[in-house]
């Protein structure tokens, strides 16, 4: 069984909490988890399957968020209804007997993928985009495939705020992006363990 990660508690200040999986390495060509991670961000399957049934092993009946909620992505303004992330946030509201509602969450406008931009540029590109217009609760998870910054969380903790005033919120991800000052060596190697065993099954 994989061991969950934490998120920097400095970096990702604005969270109760923050989790992730796995390490994705940008010039991941010869990293399985890597591209096993992209073809969860584009739907594919087995894999997409294969990252819910993970993922949701890590969740049990100890933390059960009011709602759960997911990142859009650059070009959604409000979330489509059969996205990856979709499919894992209605499979862990399933386990946790939580309510998965991406509908709370929209944007303005559709945004540049951040991956492509400098760090002043995230921010301008990404600040007061986002609105909350769902329930008032206290604690709430938000769910992405794969973080590099704290840009997009820290907007979307300043929607929900701004809308019905502080929250615990916790952050789940599949991959968290390799950074090589801080991440060690980068090891995904029981990840890689996970996959190959369940592709032996499929």
């Amino acid at each position: 069984m994989a061991n969950l990660k934490v998120l920097n508690g400095e970096k990702f200040n604005m969270l109760e909490a923050g989790y992730f999986i796995s390490f994705y390495h940008k010039s991941g060509e010869h990293d399985l988890v890597s591209r096993l991670l992209l073809r969860f961000k584009d739907g594919e399957e087995p894999e997409t399957s294969e990252w819910v049934t993970l993922a949701t092993s890590f969740f049990s009946g100890n933390y059960k968020p009011d709602i759960i909620l997911r990142v859009l992505k650059s070009e959604e303004i409000s979330p489509s209804s059969n996205t990856s992330l979709d499919k894992l946030g209605k499979a862990i509201a399933q386990k946790i007997g939580s309510r998965y509602e991406p509908s709370a969450l929209t944007k303005i406008r559709q945004t540049r993928p951040l991956k492509f931009l400098k760090k002043h540029e995230r921010f301008e590109e990404i600040n007061g985009v986002y609105r909350y217009g769902g329930l008032r609760v206290k604690n709430i998870l938000l769910l992405d495939d794969i973080i590099t910054t704290s840009t997009t969380v820290n907007e979307i903790k300043r929607a929900i705020v701004s809308s019905i005033g502080d929250v615990n919120l916790r952050l789940f991800v599949l991959g968290k992006t390799f950074d090589a000052w801080n991440d060690g060596e980068g090891d995904n190697a029981e990840i890689e363990r996970f996959f190959s065993k369940a592709n032996a099954e499929f």
